[in-house]
């Protein structure tokens, strides 16, 4: 909390309000209270990580980027329709089993590789990249 100076750590986001630490690597899987790979965020934005219309990379000391569940940099305006059909494809894909990490990065692949035009097709796209 000091070191992100109990603000989330969101580009454009000052809130300072309802703070959660959010673990990029999830302890279900494996990971650990690493501070480089902890990140302080508000309840809205911690919400939106874990239904997967979120994506957090990098480290406290490298820097944390941000995107849309679109592909998009955080920050240029959204794509509703398609970071909605990503959130979809990420929950499916969880209740199939795959842990979060792993769902998270087999919808980004696919929406990286520019997406679907429905849920099917994106589900299709991931289960075949995993």
């Amino acid at each position: 909390m000091r070191r992100d100076r109990k603000r989330c750590v969101v580009d454009g986001c000052a809130n300072h309000l309802f703070l959660d630490v959010h673990h990029l690597d999830p302890l279900s899987e494996g990971g650990r209270h690493d501070p480089e790979r902890m990140a302080v965020l508000c309840g809205a934005h911690h919400r939106a990580a874990h239904a997967g219309r979120l994506t957090i990379d990098g480290s406290a000391t490298e820097g944390f980027s941000f995107r849309h569940a679109d592909g998009g940099r955080y920050g240029e305006p959204p794509r509703a329709a398609a970071i909605e059909l990503a959130a979809q494809a990420f929950g499916a894909l969880r209740n199939l089993g795959f842990q979060a990490s792993r769902a998270r990065a087999l919808v980004d692949a696919v929406m990286r590789a520019g997406g679907a035009d429905d849920l099917e097709s994106l589900l299709r796209r991931a289960l075949h990249a995993s």
